[in-house]
């Protein structure tokens, strides 16, 4: 399944979705595209919905 994913919250470029294998069983990991990301921000779920729910999470924006 694909999801419309957020761009990067840093740079603002597409994310990329990949299988990752970080422990018994293979995982999911959505991470920055953009090799020139000062922050090339990554996560990982046990499948790809979970992934996209964490790759969402962004931190409230603070009012000035």
């Amino acid at each position: 399944m694909s999801y419309k994913l957020l761009p990067c919250p840093f740079c603002g470029a597409p994310p990329e979705i990949e299988p990752w294998h970080g422990g018994p069983r293979t995982k999911r990991r959505i991470g920055c595209a953009n090799e020139q990301c000062p922050v090339e921000p990554a996560v990982t779920g046990d499948t790809e919905a979970e992934a996209a729910a964490r790759w969402h999470q962004r931190a409230p924006r603070r009012r000035p």
